[in-house]
């Protein structure tokens, strides 16, 4: 689980970040993100019942991302908010593959974050 820290609460943020965030596009979710105005990278999560009807699936595909996103933190080097939309995909892949794709997606997000 992230830290509090580094969670979003504020349905107003995440509102602005659906409207106005970049988007950044992978086989398992969509990223939408903007720099932020605090120094701590703060992260949401969602999965759709789209992806599944069962709340043991989301929940395990939420603590799986959660997971990549609080171990490989350190690779942000300049704070951002974001929203992670899962995909159906997401639910045949292992942790892993979810670890490989967030870490391309902190790796990509340097040039383009000011």
């Amino acid at each position: 689980m992230l830290n509090k820290t580094n969670r979003i609460s504020n349905r107003q943020l995440i509102s602005k970040l659906l409207a106005k965030g970049k988007v950044y596009h992978s086989n398992l979710f969509t990223v939408k993100y903007l720099p932020s105005e605090t120094s701590a990278s703060q992260f949401a999560i969602t999965v759709s019942k789209k992806i599944s009807g069962n709340a043991v699936d989301r929940n395990l595909i939420r603590r799986r991302i959660s997971e990549g996103i609080r171990i490989n933190l350190k690779l942000i080097k300049k704070a951002i908010v974001a929203v992670i939309i899962a995909k159906a995909g997401t639910m045949e892949c292992d942790y892993q593959n979810i670890e490989e794709t967030l870490i391309k997606f902190f790796n990509q997000l340097e040039p383009n974050v000011q």
